[in-house]
């Protein structure tokens, strides 16, 4: 679509996860673009070695800006899991000048305000203003303002910031940082529904909280997202892993090797309702 949103499963074990990229990678029958697999399955790779590996590690964030003190514990103790295991780390900072702007927002908008269109003809009629947050009708407003010069911008905006991005781990296999730059925010905190909404604000506090995964929106690159560490408050306190293109396998691998040492996923918090 040449905007951001896409939809995947959320997984208990690496094991679902490398599962469900086998039943569902790969270009769709009659799709303009295909990407081959560099593996013939994710699922089987995991039954093989792991290659030692240069690893960045970060607890900057893209904006120059430090995370919280239990981000700052998460990636530490994924540095030393990951020095013991024998892979290399090294530091990492993302680089300067990316160009990272509201052309973000425009492409992620684009692909909303399409499925509300699509929406629209199927029902044949105008969605009521209390059918959409305040935040989808500022986007489907903006996006109606666009121009096909700001799209072609927009989208020539994301080639670059990619290309300065890769180019800057073309030393290293994978980079470590947070998830999240901070624990849980309060609910509110991004408030998309009242009728007061300001955007500006929304999209400071929403890159502010995470700003790390929006950039693999934006190169297209693998990640993972590892639950390795919890909280006082229970939260888990998560970090990333972010690959190069066509090296999904590489994440799962090492991110199956972190869920062995940690042994997240034979975590139950106190209100559980699955077996």
């Amino acid at each position: 679509s040449g905007g951001f949103n896409s939809d995947h499963v959320i997984s208990r074990t690496v094991r679902d996860s490398a599962a469900a990229l086998d039943l569902s990678a790969g270009p769709m029958c009659g799709a303009r673009y295909h990407v081959k697999s560099s593996v013939e399955s994710y699922l089987k790779t995991l039954d093989k070695s792991v290659p030692k590996l240069k690893i960045g590690v970060t607890t900057v964030t893209p904006n120059g800006n430090a995370v919280g003190s239990n981000q700052e514990k998460a990636v530490l103790e994924v540095h030393n899991a990951l020095k013991s295991m024998g892979h290399e780390t090294v530091e990492y900072d993302y680089p300067t000048e990316l160009g990272l702007g509201n052309w973000m927002e425009n492409l992620w908008m684009i692909d909303v305000v399409y499925e509300i269109e699509n929406h629209i003809k199927e029902l044949g009629r105008e969605p009521k203003r209390d059918e959409l947050d305040a935040l989808t009708r500022y986007s489907r407003q903006l996006v109606g303002s666009l121009s096909a010069m700001d799209l072609y911008q927009a989208r020539q905006s994301a080639h670059n910031a990619s290309v300065k991005l890769m180019q800057s781990m073309s030393n290293i296999d994978m980079v470590l940082s947070p998830a999240l730059a901070s624990d849980p925010i309060p609910l509110g905190t991004l408030d998309s529904y009242s009728d007061d909404f300001n955007m500006e604000m929304w999209c400071e506090e929403g890159h502010k909280f995470a700003p790390f995964s929006y950039i693999c929106n934006v190169t297209g690159q693998p990640s993972a997202s590892l639950p390795v560490q919890l909280s006082e408050g229970e939260h888990p306190c998560a970090v990333q892993l972010a690959g190069h293109h066509l090296q999904d396998h590489v994440i799962l691998q090492v991110a199956q090797e972190l869920e062995r040492y940690f042994q997240w996923s034979s975590y139950r918090p106190p209100v559980w309702a699955g077996t």
